[in-house]
């Protein structure tokens, strides 16, 4: 997989990204000029819909149509699947699921293709669709590569090309490649989604930061225009300290995954940084795994640990991410891929789609933050986290689906795309 998301490959899919971004910002444009100026919009439908988009074109060269309603299959199939499949299971649904861990999986298989449950209805048509598509992307990639044509730049191109050269030892068959695209459509869209809603939901409650990192993208354009470039190149992305502590701080505070999930593959004693105290008055210095044992990590509670991020670490608080940060923790532990966040979890399986995602999220808000500015609506502002497998934000007043309502209105000078003046 790695070939598919090197780096030299994430930055052609900027412009796609930027193009996404601004065809949010014009639908966005024109609800609030039919309200007058200043309009409520509701953020993670918007979001899920940028991001659907966003994926189909850099991952699979497909295009969703989501923004303008589109109406394929696999667009459909996939609209609120997560939250439709996973929010308010009852308890049954529950059980059942916990102990699909303890049944042979010989079993549990049938039990997931033939249950008419409405969770697995939704997640077969899903499936279903997904590999349809996924198919005809395999059999295009495949004639490309076969006929010498150079072929498309979306991941699922690429990782087929490289399979292709690969040993034959070593290579993925169609199937493979296959389940790899639902994989990953199905793990990397509500994802970004849900960390941009939580982004600008605190943008919207800490107008200064939202100033802030406004003039900070506005002084990168006008340098990138200064030397007559009108949009904005990696480099220049990469410049902005404060767009990156924003969006590091967000995942620190809002681990979109809050639990992650590992199994032993050999019996080991893991140390521990910090002697426990057990119920019985026992100091456990370390803990014995054996193979195949199922362990669960926290990363939700890593993240706000005070012993890692210092007495502030319930707060949404970006300059701790800044080097000129005085008052950062200094923390003893180190920990995940990006900043010591236990988000997408650390070492050789950490979440090989973080590149993809932190580019995405930059450009994304990069077009929101410049255009238009964000405040809570009175009386829709008692967010809390939804309790479900993508933790995204819910109304507590309103509860049984994700919806974060902001005020939206036209920053000021955001008719000026290139940032003349502010």
């Amino acid at each position: 997989m790695l070939p598919a998301f090197h780096f030299s490959t994430l930055r052609l899919f900027l412009h796609r990204f930027r193009f996404v971004a601004e065809k949010t910002t014009d639908r966005w444009n024109k609800i609030i000029q039919k309200a007058g100026g200043k309009g409520e919009i509701e953020m993670t439908s918007w979001l899920s819909k940028a991001t659907l988009d966003a994926m189909g074109e850099t991952a699979f060269d497909y295009k969703f149509d989501s923004l303008d309603d589109g109406h394929s299959e696999l667009s459909k199939s996939y609209s609120n699947l997560i939250s439709d499949s996973f929010f308010k299971r009852s308890d049954w649904k529950i059980f059942f699921e916990a102990l699909w861990l303890y049944l042979p999986w010989l079993l549990v298989l049938p039990l997931i293709k033939f249950l008419p449950t409405q969770q697995l209805k939704r997640i077969r048509a899903y499936m279903k669709e997904a590999r349809k598509a996924a198919a005809h992307i395999v059999q295009t990639a495949n004639k490309d590569y076969i006929s010498g044509k150079e072929g498309r730049k979306d991941i699922m191109s690429t990782l087929i090309r490289a399979n292709l050269s690969e040993d034959p030892k070593t290579k993925l068959d169609d199937d493979s490649l296959m389940s790899q695209m639902t994989t990953f459509m199905f793990a990397g869209h509500d994802t970004t989604a849900a960390t941009t809603s939580w982004c600008l939901y605190h943008l919207a409650n800490n107008p200064e930061v939202q100033k802030k990192l406004r003039d900070e993208i506005r002084q990168t354009r006008r340098k990138a225009s200064a030397r007559g470039d009108f949009e904005l190149s990696v480099q220049d992305i990469e410049s902005m300290k404060y767009l990156a502590a924003v969006m590091k701080e967000t995942m620190r505070l809002n681990a979109i995954i809050p639990v992650l999930q590992r199994q032993a593959g050999r019996d080991e004693v893991i140390p521990l940084s910090t002697p426990v105290k057990t119920k019985s008055g026992d100091i456990l210095t370390s803990i014995p795994i054996s193979k195949g044992q199922i362990v669960y990590l926290s990363l939700a509670l890593y993240n706000r640990l005070k012993s890692v991020w210092g007495d502030d670490a319930d707060k949404w608080r970006p300059e701790r991410f800044l080097d000129d940060d005085e008052s950062a923790a200094k923390p003893k532990i180190k920990f995940g891929v990006i900043s010591n966040i236990a988000t997408f979890g650390s070492g050789m399986r950490s979440c090989i789609g973080l590149d993809f995602r932190m580019t995405e999220m930059q450009a994304l808000l990069i077009e929101f933050v410049d255009k238009f500015e964000y405040a809570p609506v009175p009386g829709k502002d008692d967010i809390i986290a939804a309790p479900q497998n993508v933790i995204s934000p819910m109304l507590k007043s309103d509860q049984g689906h994700n919806q974060l309502p902001l005020l939206v209105s036209l920053a000021p000078d955001s008719e000026d795309l290139n940032g003349a003046s502010d």
